[in-house]
């Protein structure tokens, strides 16, 4: 956990320098790290999902929440953004999009 906090710092300074690829990067590895926390935290399910986007170009995944309220969010380069789009298709999900802030990041469903 102290390695997942750590990273959140870092990730935080590259979001602040406008660093969306080292962002990107830190996240990969911030999902790594969560994952060696417990066997619980992914599941084979999650997994397939991962293998999937990243696959079509995604560039990292993070899960955030429990119990079938929680989110997956992607970090994906505008150019494969179709391609991961499709490759979403085949599981039971919605595409919510987002937008950064000077307050965070905020995102609505109308």
């Amino acid at each position: 956990m102290h390695e997942v906090k750590k990273l959140a710092y870092s990730m935080k300074e590259c979001l602040l320098k406008s660093n969306i690829d080292g962002m990107a990067d830190l996240l990969k590895e911030a999902w790594n790290a969560k994952k060696s926390t417990s066997n619980s935290i992914s599941t084979k399910h999650i997994e397939l999902i991962e293998d999937k986007v990243i696959s079509a170009g995604a560039k990292s995944i993070k899960i955030s929440g429990a119990g079938g309220g929680g989110f997956m969010m992607l970090f994906v380069d505008p150019i494969y953004r179709i391609d991961v789009e499709k490759a979403l298709r085949e599981f039971d999900g919605h595409i919510q999009p987002f937008r950064f802030t000077n307050e965070g990041t905020q995102s609505w469903t109308v």
